[in-house]
């Protein structure tokens, strides 16, 4: 898994329960969250565990490829290694 764009109100597991059980697996991979609730106790945890990407629905074609070709960007900067 190169990427995970995830909504932070999902359903069984909301977003930042997601994120606490990716990172053990996974501490590296870089997440973009997606919400439709602004400012919200969720976003706020979001930011609180790492997550820098909170997207806003409704978002652009544009806005997501940008914020995934930074997300990749940075998680190379950062040291990690993608198979290709």
């Amino acid at each position: 898994i190169r990427l995970v764009v995830l909504d932070v109100m999902m359903p069984v597991m909301d977003g930042p329960a997601f994120v606490r059980a990716l990172r053990p697996l996974d501490a590296n991979v870089p997440i973009i969250a997606t919400s439709g609730l602004h400012d919200n106790d969720k976003t706020v945890e979001l930011r609180e565990l790492g997550i820098s990407t909170v997207l806003a629905k409704p978002f652009s074609a544009v806005a997501l490829s940008r914020a995934v070709v930074t997300a990749l960007e940075e998680a190379g900067r950062n040291g990690t290694q993608f198979a290709g």
